[in-house]
């Protein structure tokens, strides 16, 4: 085999050339081809290989100039919001290099609230331009949609984003302005909250509280002393049976023991167990 190098001065091949020029069967021969560019374009060149009979191989060669790092995001995201809002975002498609690149930008997966645009153009020289996301919601879900953009450049992989969004009631007011978009609203403090209770609603609570204190001293009355025992008119209760099974015949409760104490002490005399006051005098009941 006879292997010609380029004829253009900017590609250059190097091989290690074998005493009879040629490659035996089972053999390989490496080849190092060397670039260098004189300016941003396209450049092509091949290689030409001659072996024995009518075989001979072309290899091409190609070399052009590619964009930058193509910084693109892979995931969009614009948090919460308002429900028929618009909030746009968006995200540069930058050039480093000399020369105009082409995109297109792809849905692959589509959502009514999600709007792109351009969907192509011309990202130009040393510069950039702008693609601008657009999320609306018009119902209280959370969207999603998956777009692909490509770049005009041999051996480009498509970059995938994911766009996605959240919609909420949230009502926005001069004096009580929202939480930032994306954020979620901050709850008030217990102590705000147990500020807001409106006066019926404090009132309606002193006056359940006077309905209770005035069925107490009802029921305190209600009271028929029988044989040493205390019967309450109202026996439909289980609390109310319990009390008088419990009761001993002469002995005092002890609240009513402490009430008798508490009268003794406002009145300044002394009071026997059994309630009475005075000096002396018959014997009381016993203590439970």
């Amino acid at each position: 085999c006879q292997v010609i190098p380029p004829s253009t001065p900017f590609f250059n091949c190097n091989y290690a050339k074998t005493k009879k020029q040629g490659v035996h069967a089972g053999m390989a021969e490496e080849v190092t081809v060397e670039f260098t560019p004189t300016e941003f374009r396209y450049y092509y060149d091949c290689i030409r290989v001659h072996c024995e009979g009518d075989e001979n191989l072309v290899i091409p060669l190609h070399a052009y100039p590619v964009i930058n790092e193509a910084a693109f995001p892979s995931r969009v995201d614009f948090g919460y919001v308002e429900l028929a809002s618009t909030k746009q975002i968006e995200v540069p498609l930058q050039c480093n290099v000399p020369i105009d690149f082409e995109y297109a930008i792809t849905v692959v997966r589509a959502h009514p609230f999600f709007t792109v645009f351009p969907l192509r153009g011309t990202i130009p020289a040393n510069g950039r331009v702008d693609v601008r996301f657009t999320f609306t919601p018009m119902d209280y879900v959370t969207a999603d949609m998956t777009v692909h953009v490509k770049i005009a450049q041999f051996g480009f992989e498509p970059i995938e984003c994911q766009l996605i969004g959240s919609s909420q009631p949230v009502t926005r007011s001069a004096k009580h302005p929202g939480p930032r978009d994306g954020q979620v609203p901050p709850l008030p403090p217990p102590s705000t909250l147990l500020k807001r209770r409106s006066k019926a609603a404090q009132a309606k609570s002193r006056a359940r509280k006077a309905a209770a204190e005035a069925k107490a001293a009802e029921r305190k009355q209600e009271i028929v002393n029988a044989e040493g025992l205390r019967f309450p008119l109202d026996l439909d209760s289980t609390s109310a049976v319990a009390s008088v099974l419990l009761q001993r015949p002469g002995r005092m409760r002890v609240r009513d023991i402490r009430a008798a104490l508490a009268d003794r002490d406002a009145a300044g005399g002394k009071a026997t167990p059994n309630g009475s006051s005075g000096g002396g005098g018959g014997g009381g009941g016993a203590l439970d």
